[in-house]
């Protein structure tokens, strides 16, 4: 069982925080120590030439590297002064390395060794002001030594403009690198600040294919939270799932989906989705080949708005039923075979004129709401009962036959006499009511309206 200062030792490591970079530079100290060490091997067992270096040497710059190595895991100021103290590890193992190039005449092996040892420090490093440092350090050591030194084995000058040549280039491809690395961590960045936090729901989807090479679903590889909101989820929730997984009947999505995969030009499509009971607007595209981004608005509140418009065109604005325009559009609708038999009842309301002239409009009003909640309650919920007039209503019945369209008849006159009865108006109202049924295709419609309307008048002059 672990002791308690184990455990304290442990919280402590995990405090410091561990990024890609700092495990980069870590593995050059690791790299680089080796490296050191192999070198002087190599020298003493292959090369004709000495070590320009002492073993001594190499062991004591291998042990400070372990010693920062190991300060980098525990120390949370050597953690952060890590690239710092790297590259002054490094200067100290060049300058090391350059005195050592003067002690032997710049022996092409050692002098091409500060050369490269230049490069990999700007290009592994950051530019900035600690690289910038070095270069300039190693390369006002290196013109200071090559003009103090008795013998040159290479052309003194040439190398000198060579490392200093190699030393600018190479910091500038380095600031190029990284002033282009900086603006594409900028620009993800932005992006996943806009992922995050954008209001529309956003998802990255990838098809998934059968054996056969056709695709059947789509499987979500990320979302933002606005996206499972919408769905009334969390990211964790759907995010690698498959879309017909979660969601099976939304056919339209997965061919909006299907269409931009193709590279089509896909129109916003209105989804229904129940629960939790709200209108989305999907939209996709293909961001890149074998890809589909689903763009998600909620529309609820328009979809409500254009449904209230399209409900408020087909209704009669005293009666709150349906108005002659919607009844001769479901006149035609239903005339197939499928709702036979279909009957239509017509009714119209016995002197209205005159009660709009003895009483006013306003209980004329009052008289016509009354028919239409009559009709509203002698009907079926699957009946269409309109004004089609001022004093004229029509019921439209499908799978209705001639028996049942009278007991709706009768029910209509029984529910008019109740107004009297009740005391509902402070006057009598009457109406005359009449029906027609058709049961065979090869009849009219029309012909139906009419023998209806007949017969309402004959049960007009009956009364």
């Amino acid at each position: 069982m672990p002791s308690l200062s184990t455990k304290r030792l442990g919280c402590w490591l995990r405090s410091i925080p561990d990024t890609d970079q700092t495990r980069t530079y870590r593995a050059l100290l690791v790299i680089g120590a080796t490296a050191y060490l192999v070198f002087g091997l190599v020298y003493r067992i292959s090369f004709e030439k000495p070590d320009p270096l002492l073993m001594t040497e190499r062991l004591v710059m291998v042990a400070l590297c372990v010693v920062l190595l190991v300060l980098s895991y525990v120390s949370r100021k050597v953690h952060r002064l890590l690239p710092a103290l790297l590259i002054g590890l490094t200067a100290l193992a060049t300058f090391r390395t350059l005195h050592a190039a003067h002690l032997h005449q710049y022996r092409l092996d050692v002098a091409m060794s500060i050369v490269v040892v230049v490069v990999l420090v700007n290009l592994i490093f950051d530019p900035g002001p600690p690289v910038l440092a070095f270069n300039v350090m190693v390369i006002a050591g290196s013109g200071i030594s090559a003009i103090l030194a008795d013998e040159f084995l290479l052309s003194r000058w040439a190398y000198l403009l060579s490392l200093a040549f190699v030393s600018a280039a190479s910091y500038h491809i380095a600031c190029q690198r990284y002033r282009t690395a900086r603006q594409l961590a900028d620009s993800r960045e932005t992006y996943r600040q806009l992922f995050t936090n954008m209001t529309a729901g956003f998802a990255h989807c990838r098809p998934v294919a059968a054996g056969s090479g056709e695709v059947v679903d789509y499987r979500i590889i990320e979302c933002n939270a606005a996206f499972a909101a919408l769905l009334g989820a969390s990211p964790a929730e759907i995010s690698g799932e498959n879309w017909f997984d979660l969601y099976p009947d939304s056919h339209g999505v997965a061919a909006c989906m299907r269409s931009a995969l193709r590279g089509e030009q896909t129109d916003r499509l209105d989804w229904f989705l129940d629960p939790p009971g709200r209108w989305l607007g999907v939209t996709a595209y293909s961001p890149r080949e074998g890809e589909v981004a689903v763009l998600l608005t909620d529309v609820t509140e328009r979809r409500e708005r254009e449904d209230e418009a399209v409900n408020r065109s087909f209704r009669d604005p005293i009666t709150d039923l349906y108005n002659r325009r919607f009844f001769d559009e479901e006149l035609q609708r239903l005339d197939t075979a499928r709702q036979l038999p279909i009957s239509i009842v017509l009714l119209d309301i016995n002197g209205l004129k005159a009660i709009n002239d003895a009483h006013g409009h306003r209980w004329g009003d009052e008289v016509i709401r009354s028919i239409g909640r009559v009709l509203d309650d002698a009907t079926r919920e699957e009946d269409i009962v309109a004004r089609i007039g001022g004093d004229e209503f029509a019921l439209l019945l499908p799978l209705t036959d001639a028996e049942e369209a009278s007991s709706i008849c009768v029910r209509i006159r029984e529910g008019v006499r109740s107004l009297d009865r009740e005391g509902v108006l402070p006057f009598s109202v009457g109406a005359a009511v009449g029906c027609a049924t058709k049961y065979r295709e090869g009849e009219e419609i029309a012909d139906l309206f009419d023998i209806a309307d007949r017969a309402m008048y004959r049960d007009k002059e009956s009364t």
